[in-house]
């Protein structure tokens, strides 16, 4: 009888290690009881927030999940906005943004370092100023292809993200939108964009890679100053307007320009010192050398 109990409770305490083990993921987290994967239900405590429309804005609430998913509706209105600053600094690992979302808020997921992917759907047409500003987890982000604008300071500081694809429906790129972005290495931009914001890529120290398409025609102050992995860059015939865009550019770095002469962009309407603190090597796209 004694050796029948003693099996038994070695057997009791197997099985409630193994449930222990099968409750834990690899990394000691414990499982969300989806399979390891990120829930698919909706997380209860967020905000939901009334709004024109009528509609719903959502921010973080009193949830402390560290996998968010937000419904697509709430009280029967469908929910179109993420909340300014509605998820700033939080501590989550996943976030679920579903298809009814037209609008992510200004610094909504501003200093969300646990951040390391995000999917805007294809709903949302506008990423506003600082939305994701400080995300140095975040290594991919997919943009979806309604977004029209990617605000001032977007994805500035986000030092692990590597590569960005911006979707052809992008008209504006913001100011300092990917500033100091460190491990960006390359960026394609699409023929819809018209402009290239100030400081746009500024401090973008690892970019190799880039190709403005001749739709842009503005080019702002500063847009690709200290941007030292890149060798050269081409500025397209339709630009009319570039400021010191290249400030810190070295003679390491060639700069083709659409004009047989350098007073000929000046003629053109380019602002006098685009130049500004500049140093890199001028050749028109005959690839003849003007400066210096």
């Amino acid at each position: 009888m004694k050796k029948i109990i003693k099996c038994f409770g070695i057997m009791a305490l197997s099985l409630l290690i193994f449930s222990l083990m099968a409750a834990c993921d690899n990394s000691g987290n414990i499982d969300n009881g989806n399979g390891g994967n990120t829930p698919s239900t909706p997380t209860s405590g967020l905000l939901y927030t009334l709004i024109d429309g009528p509609a719903y804005s959502v921010g973080i609430g009193e949830s402390d999940d560290i996998h968010i998913v937000i419904s697509a509706t709430h009280n029967g209105l469908p929910v179109t906005a993420i909340t300014a600053r509605g998820f700033r600094n939080g501590t989550m690992l996943s976030i679920t943004i579903p298809n009814s979302v037209t609008t992510i808020g200004d610094s909504a997921f501003y200093g969300c370092i646990g951040l390391t992917s995000i999917a805007i759907p294809n709903s949302v047409t506008t990423i506003g100023s600082g939305a994701f500003s400080g995300c140095t987890g975040l290594t991919s982000v997919t943009i979806g292809n309604s977004v029209t604008t990617i605000g001032s300071g977007a994805f500035s500081g986000c030092t692990r993200l590597t590569s960005i694809t911006i979707p052809n429906s992008v008209t504006t790129i913001g100011n300092s939108a990917f500033s100091d972005c460190t491990g960006l290495t390359s960026v394609t931009i699409p023929n819809s964009v018209t402009t290239i914001g100030n400081s746009a890529f500024s401090g973008c120290t690892g970019l190799t890679s880039i190709t403005i398409p001749n739709s842009v025609t503005t080019i702002g102050y500063y847009a690709f100053s200290g941007c030292t992995s890149l060798t050269s860059i081409t500025i397209p015939s339709n630009v009319t307007s570039v400021e010191g865009a290249f400030s810190g550019w070295t003679s390491l770095q060639t700069i083709h320009i659409p004009f047989a002469t350098l007073n000929e962009a000046n003629t053109w309407g380019w602002n006098w010192n685009w130049r500004y603190n500049c140093e890199a090597i001028i050749r028109n796209n005959a690839g003849i050398q003007l400066y210096p």
